[in-house]
């Protein structure tokens, strides 16, 4: 199975890291690194044009940066590649730590009892959002396939095949929240929410910097209202969504 790292090139310090920490692995894995698209040092980027300002505006009060708008493209542009290799493919950012749960976790998906569309293989942000889940399916060696029901606050690492990817594309016609908060946005796309327990990546420890910026600036009332509008319709959208799939 292919396992794509994005990785800015000029991130040399994790590229390395990586190299290192999957050579003291008890199992051999190929691993390719792409190109991360360097919004900062691209501002222009093609794929950048799918940004609706006044949208993401209305919703969340403040601009995606450059950096997060790089983090979406470069995504984006593996949810590509996965359908055009037409076979799934695991996608992971740099700043990953491999805990000793992945060889367990990557013979499974690897393996033909592997069913599912899309599964979340790192931590989440907060363990607080796992808390809200029921377990879906449990194998003979004891791995987990789990239904979640809120947030995951990372794109750190997934699973994923060509039929998720393609929903994830064609719900990206226009881009508006930022990448991780989007791929939450089940209940509109349609990829199902599900992770792997044990999950086997987390944040690296070693404090890494962030390559992402996060926006600031002043916020406007008005645009306080709109969002608060957009996150009540989510709530009711949401919620009636799980009431029927559960």
């Amino acid at each position: 199975m292919n396992i794509f790292i994005i990785n800015l090139e000029r991130s040399v310090d994790r590229r390395d890291i990586i190299i290192q920490k999957f050579k003291e692995l008890n199992i051999e894995v190929e691993f390719t690194f792409f190109s991360a698209i360097d919004g900062k040092n691209n501002p222009d980027h093609f794929l950048f044009k799918k940004y609706n300002h006044i949208k993401r505006l209305l919703r969340k009060k403040r601009s995606m940066t450059t950096s997060q708008l790089g983090c979406y493209a470069s995504h984006y542009s593996l949810w590509e590649k996965c359908c055009k290799l037409n076979k799934p493919i695991i996608i992971l950012e740099d700043d990953i730590e491999i805990l000793s749960s992945f060889t367990k976790v990557y013979q499974y998906l690897s393996s033909k009892e592997n069913i599912y569309e899309f599964l979340w293989l790192g931590k989440p942000y907060n363990d607080k959002y796992l808390k809200h889940h029921h377990v879906i399916d449990t194998t003979d060696s004891g791995i987990e396939i789990i239904k979640c029901h809120t947030g995951w606050g990372n794109a750190l690492a997934y699973y994923i095949t060509p039929i998720a990817a393609k929903k994830f594309l064609d719900g990206s016609k226009e881009w508006i929240y930022n990448l991780d908060v989007y791929m939450e946005r089940y209940w509109e796309h349609k990829v199902p929410f599900s992770a792997i327990i044990p999950l086997c990546f987390q944040v690296n420890s070693q404090g890494l910097a962030s390559n992402i910026d996060f926006s600031k600036g002043k916020r406007s009332i008005f645009f306080t209202f709109t969002r608060e509008w957009f996150e009540a319709k989510d709530k009711v959208t949401k919620w009636f969504f799980d009431l029927f799939h559960q």
